[in-house]
């Protein structure tokens, strides 16, 4: 009996490890992939320098911007923004999807007016944020909170909406209150959807700040790509925007840890 069973492990991790192994593959040869690109397309000629660098360049100019330490304080300046609008946009979202799940009226008096906010492109209220805020960072996190929220909301909203009503129906019988049944039953039940959605926020919200940085050159990563732009330092632009990618990926992973 004790064979049958070590072989039958072994039989199922077998396939797993190969699995895991080609998801590995799969995403290293991709990753390859696209650094190759622009270094051949620029060295052949076929994409102007002007407007993408080879990779090797790339590269360089990254490490350069590290030993030289020109991008921590903009990438910290980002980080803080960032974390702050993110903040406000995970409460705020959280309570709005709350009240949108919780009163159906209210849910089919603003949802498609919010559904029409967010099929347009958030950018063209920035002049509107300008006057109202001013240029920095009020103005920058206002447009990372408009861009943010909407999906949060949406998202918790139908996080909550998908957990089975027996849920809190047997609480509720079992003598829960109805905040102990919320924040003990129906939240941890819709914690992975919740979480979802504030991934899908914070994505937006790092869209907000970048380009808010970059439109008004105020601070950040967004004035350092956009310093770099104007000087037609292309290998410059592409090594900033990595920071931002890094930004983000390290900031989606934490995020995915909190599940």
């Amino acid at each position: 009996m004790k064979q049958h069973v070590r072989c039958w492990g072994k039989s199922v991790e077998a396939p797993i490890k190969k699995s895991r192994l080609l998801v590995l593959g799969a995403q290293a040869a991709t990753i390859v992939l696209l650094l190759a690109i622009p270094e051949v397309a620029v060295r052949s000629g076929l994409v102007s320098p002007f407007a993408l660098a080879p990779t090797s360049e790339i590269i360089a100019r990254f490490i350069d911007l590290i030993v030289d330490g020109t991008v921590f304080q903009p990438l910290l300046d980002t980080l803080l923004l960032v974390v702050l609008t993110f903040v406000l946009v995970a409460v705020v979202g959280t309570v709005l999807g709350f009240c949108f799940w919780r009163w159906g009226l209210l849910r089919r008096a603003f949802e498609p007016l919010m559904l029409a906010f967010y099929a347009i492109p958030g950018v063209i209220f920035y002049p509107i944020l300008l006057v109202v805020f001013g240029i920095g960072p009020p103005s920058i996190m206002s447009l990372g909170f408009m861009l943010g929220v909407v999906p949060v909301v949406l998202g918790v909203q139908d996080a909550l909406g998908a957990v089975d009503p027996v849920l809190g129906r047997t609480a509720t019988v079992l003598g829960a209150s109805p905040l102990a049944k919320y924040l003990k039953v129906i939240f941890p039940a819709a914690l992975a959807d919740v979480g979802g959605a504030l991934r899908l926020g914070f994505s937006y919200v790092v869209i907000g700040i970048i380009s808010g940085q970059f439109l008004v050159s105020s601070g950040g990563l967004g004035k350092l790509v956009a310093n770099y732009y104007d000087r037609f330092q292309v290998a410059n632009v592409y090594a900033a925007a990595i920071f931002i990618i890094l930004l983000a990926a390290f900031m989606n992973a934490f995020l995915e840890k909190l599940k």
